[in-house]
């Protein structure tokens, strides 16, 4: 019978990150976009458990609208390192090993550090046990966002105290795409006048992305993105989609300029949601929102920058 358990109740709980003492404030929170994180992959295991728990601390990160992505692509601010070690002596007796995580910033500065003691028996952690990896995955987003968000958002605050509208991690993007395409078109948003808050909790509104690719064909793939605009209570106000194809494998790394230009593609349609909804509620008695340009564009769906536009 398998008695071993990750992060039993029984054993010591794992600590949270701790701050160093050269942690930096986190710019991109400042300018209202998420903080966005680089997962290597863990070190001292077998290759299929290291991307086993790798992606389960990318998904479970993204849980808390943090941009978080597999392997390091050279854009992310912060980076998170893990090894799989021993346990030392002085641990709980059941803890045959722990994993040390590293979160830095770009520039190397150590951020804070974490571990998370395992236990579970070798048969678990051998064959990849659903529960220790989605332990891991779970114990580790939790400490990562409660080092970078500080706290977490109050959904009960006043919502007619809300404003602006917040980013929220793209997802399902080859490459840095998630990082790319959230960071600019957040940029692009307070490019064109809008407010984009710096907490989800006093956001008005949210815009949440989401990519698709389609299997090579002919050397292109063919490409889609979909932005959607929701309320507080993730109701949905619209979406607007993006269509092209591009050369197969054309996104798999960075992004670049193509991320910009996506971004900049996308404002339009975006807005034209936001004043249609505030068309409706001023048409239903209510205050419309206020909003910086003038009216509707009458134009069609935004479309992707055309295949010659490849990430630098």
């Amino acid at each position: 019978m398998v008695v071993g358990t990750l992060l039993a109740a029984c054993g010591p709980l794992p600590r949270p990150f701790q701050p160093s003492a050269k942690t930096l404030s986190n710019p991109l929170i400042d300018q209202g976009v998420p903080p966005d994180v680089a997962v290597n992959q863990l070190r001292g295991t077998s290759l299929p458990m290291a991307k086993l728990v790798t992606r389960s601390v990318v998904d479970e990160i993204t849980r808390y609208d943090i941009v978080a992505y597999a392997n390091d692509h050279g854009a992310s601010k912060f980076v998170l390192d893990g090894e799989l070690v021993d346990a030392p002596v002085s641990a709980d007796a059941l803890a045959k090993r722990q994993i040390r995580w590293l979160l830095t910033t770009r520039e190397g500065v150590v951020t804070g550090t974490h571990v998370v003691p395992i236990l579970a028996t070798d048969f678990d952690w051998e064959y990849g046990s659903p529960k220790v990896i989605r332990d891991v995955g779970e114990s580790t987003a939790k400490a990562v966002a409660r080092l970078l968000l500080g706290r977490t958002a109050t959904l009960q605050e006043d919502r007619n105290a809300r404003v602006g509208i917040w980013v929220k991690p793209v997802s399902d993007a080859p490459g840095d795409g998630n990082y790319s395409l959230t960071r600019s078109i957040a940029f692009a948003l307070g490019d064109s006048g809008m407010t984009v808050v710096k907490s989800p909790d006093r956001a008005e509104h949210f815009l949440k992305g989401r990519v698709h690719l389609d299997s090579p064909e002919s050397g292109q793939q063919k490409v889609e993105i979909i932005w959607i605009v929701t309320d507080p209570d993730d109701r949905e106000i619209g979406r607007a989609r993006q269509r092209n194809s591009v050369p197969a494998g054309a996104f798999d790394g960075r992004w670049g300029q193509s991320a910009v230009m996506i971004s900049m593609a996308a404002v339009g349609a975006i807005r034209n949601i936001l004043v249609n909804k505030g068309m409706q509620a001023l048409s239903q008695g209510k205050q419309p929102l206020k909003l910086v340009f003038p009216g509707i564009e009458k134009d069609g769906e935004p479309s992707i920058p055309p295949p010659t536009l490849v990430p630098n």
